[in-house]
């Protein structure tokens, strides 16, 4: 790990971009048993491609030319949820998500939520991103519009917030924050931009992703610094939920579902690779393996290997009466950082952010050449 003590965070000691390895890593399962699995785990691969190809052609065909006229905003809107919800949890039971958080943030089925409210267009979801599971949850669940802060390299201030689909995240999952940066595209918009388009356009929720890239979800990234330009007019409070997804750590016969770096093309090697047991897998083949591997302890129980078949994460947020927050839009980034560390019980780096991604990126490629 001492190759990486540049894009260690001197203040904490954590390496966010480093990929997360399963404890005891010489006991992990050898590669000969993998091979079995590979052609489930690419027909699963496969699976989800197909999922997201409907969704991006369900959503053009909700904004056709020819389609609009024939049904009204509020009717695109239903349209698009329903599919997204759909094709969302479909998408997350493949990846190996059996059941989801029971106590699931801000929606009106959970009794333990203060106020039992949904969130409703020009209000802000703030989370931390690790993979490309909390994207698709929050697009399971709301649907939402999902916002990047674009920083500039050399200050770290952010110069504004370009819009993101689902699709474009997951592929960009990993990447430095420069593959939002298009200059050419023209969409680098002040945060109050976005929210008059929620309210007014989009009648959808905002995601924001402040980290502007994803971390191995052993620490926050320091976030960008907001400024008046990327800001823009806001005179009104922001309503604000924030939330943290902690997602469990690599074990020997699965690895870790976050993504600090990506695996080209697209990053379907690390879909591939990532939860290569199947669903389907029964207790006694678990059992079987597990003995295999470590015959000392084959006395594992069934119900405990289960565990090792379906996958999890924890989604944390405030539970008291500051939940949602309302906020000075200048203040959203350190209210923001203060919270999310309270609640997902996280260190924040104060050095290392997303303006150091393309440096180590460029590490690791330089390396690989050798």
């Amino acid at each position: 790990m001492e190759k990486f003590s540049t894009w260690r965070d001197p203040s904490t000691g954590l390496a966010p971009f480093v990929y997360p390895l399963a404890p005891l890593a010489s006991n992990l399962l050898p590669d000969w048993l993998k091979l079995p699995l590979y052609p489930i785990a690419l027909m699963r691969t496969i699976i989800l491609i197909i999922l997201a190809v409907s969704l991006v052609v369900i959503n053009l065909s909700i904004e056709n030319l020819f389609v609009r006229p024939f049904l009204s905003t509020s009717s695109r809107r239903l349209i698009g949820k329903i599919f997204a919800k759909v094709l969302g949890r479909s998408a997350l039971y493949v990846l190996g998500f059996i059941s989801l958080p029971c106590d699931v943030p801000f929606t009106i089925k959970s009794p333990l939520i203060l106020g039992q409210r949904d969130v409703g267009p020009g209000e802000i979801i703030m989370t931390n991103w690790s993979s490309y599971v909390e994207l698709i949850y929050l697009t399971y669940l709301y649907d939402p519009i999902f916002l990047v802060p674009v920083p500039d390299k050399e200050s770290n201030e952010v110069k504004g917030f370009t819009q993101e689909s689902m699709i474009k995240l997951i592929i960009s999952c990993g990447n430095s924050p420069t593959v939002f940066d298009d200059p050419s595209r023209k969409n680098v918009k002040s945060l109050s931009h976005w929210i008059k388009g929620s309210k007014d356009l989009f009648k959808r929720p905002i995601v924001i992703l402040p980290e502007a890239t994803t971390s191995n979800n052993r620490a926050l990234l320091k976030f960008p610094n907001l400024n008046p330009t990327s800001i823009g007019q806001i005179d009104e409070d922001l309503i604000v939920f924030f939330l943290i997804f902690r997602h469990e750590q690599p074990s020997r016969l699965r690895n870790s579902i976050t993504i600090p770096i990506p695996s080209k093309p697209l990053n379907l090697p690390h879909v591939l690779t990532s939860n290569l047991f199947p669903i389907t897998l029964f207790p006694p083949i678990l059992l079987l393996i597990q003995s295999i591997l470590s015959p000392s302890t084959s006395s594992t129980s069934s119900s405990e290997l289960v565990s090792f078949n379906s996958r999890s994460f924890n989604v944390r947020y405030p539970k008291n009466n500051n939940f949602p927050m309302s906020i000075k839009a200048e203040d959203l980034f350190e209210t923001g950082a203060k919270v999310m560390t309270s609640v997902g019980k996280l260190k924040q780096t104060n050095t290392i952010g997303c303006v150091h991604k393309e440096g180590f990126l460029s590490y690791l490629k330089s390396r690989r050449k050798y």
